[in-house]
C-alpha cells in the first residue's frame, strides 16, 4: 500500500507505516502523540518545531485526534466459548 487510506485532511492510515496508526500525511509522526503532547501543555507552535512540520499540520492532527476519541466504538467482545 504506497499511500494509505485518507482519514482527514493531511492524515493517513498505512499498513505499512507505523502499523497503520492515524499520521500525518508523508510522515512518521502519529496523530496520538501528537495529541498527547497537546494535552500534557506543549503548544502547536512547540510540536510543529519539535516534529520539523507546519503548525496546520499539527492542527489537523490535533483536530481529528479529539473527534475521533468522541466517537463510541463498541468493544470487542468474544462470543464464543473458547475453553474447548
Amino acid at each position: 500500500m504506497k499511500n494509505g487510506i485518507k482519514l482527514a485532511f493531511g492524515i493517513v492510515a498505512n499498513c505499512d507505516v507505523c502499523s497503520g496508526a492515524p499520521c500525518i500525511s508523508g510522515r512518521r509522526v502519529m496523530t496520538a502523540s501528537i495529541a498527547g503532547r497537546f494535552l500534557a501543555g506543549d503548544t502547536v507552535a512547540e510540536i510543529a518545531e519539535d516534529y520539523e512540520t507546519t503548525t496546520s499540520d499539527i492542527e489537523n492532527a490535533i483536530r481529528y485526534e479529539f473527534d475521533r476519541r468522541k466517537r463510541r466504538i463498541p468493544e470487542f467482545r468474544a462470543t464464543r466459548d473458547l475453553k474447548g
